[in-house]
């Protein structure tokens, strides 16, 4: 298991709930159920669930974190929903409250967001510059 079935298992549950997901919705939802799964458990570093599952990390791009391989892969439909049904995964259903409540956010409120986290925030000019990309660990995202 990792991020490949958390992007999956997002796509199951926006179908369960009627919704649409883009690109750049799919990136901000794993971001954010990520952030609320550390906030949760706090002694996330000897939390094998959460370090398996993460196991491609974010990367700070311009509109906040992105796993580069899963967002190539939807490249091609660009900020329209990607059509897929997905694969609802039950080990993954302790995320299923944070992926509901992400989807019903506007995207850009969550990239907002995404730039305040200490990480993009503080190299946010040689992001924007494209001088350097920076990799997020879990306690990067557990600091925002």
């Amino acid at each position: 298991m990792g991020m490949n079935e958390l992007a999956e298992h997002i796509f199951a549950v926006a179908k369960d709930h009627n919704l649409g997901v883009t690109n750049l919705q799919l990136q901000k939802v794993m971001y954010f159920c990520i952030r609320d799964y550390l906030k949760e458990h706090p002694d996330f570093e000897n939390d094998s669930f959460i370090n398996n599952l993460y196991d491609d990390r974010f990367e700070t791009w311009d509109y906040g974190p992105v796993v580069p391989s899963i967002y190539r892969k939807y490249s091609g439909y660009s900020s329209m929903p990607i059509p897929n049904k997905g694969i609802n995964d039950p080990e993954l259903e302790c995320f299923d409250e944070s992926i509901v409540k992400y989807l019903w956010k506007k995207v850009f409120d969550l990239v907002k967001i995404s730039h305040q986290q200490p990480l993009w925030r503080e190299n946010r000019e040689k992001i924007l510059n494209h001088t350097e990309t920076f990799r997020y660990k879990l306690n990067d995202i557990a600091a925002s």
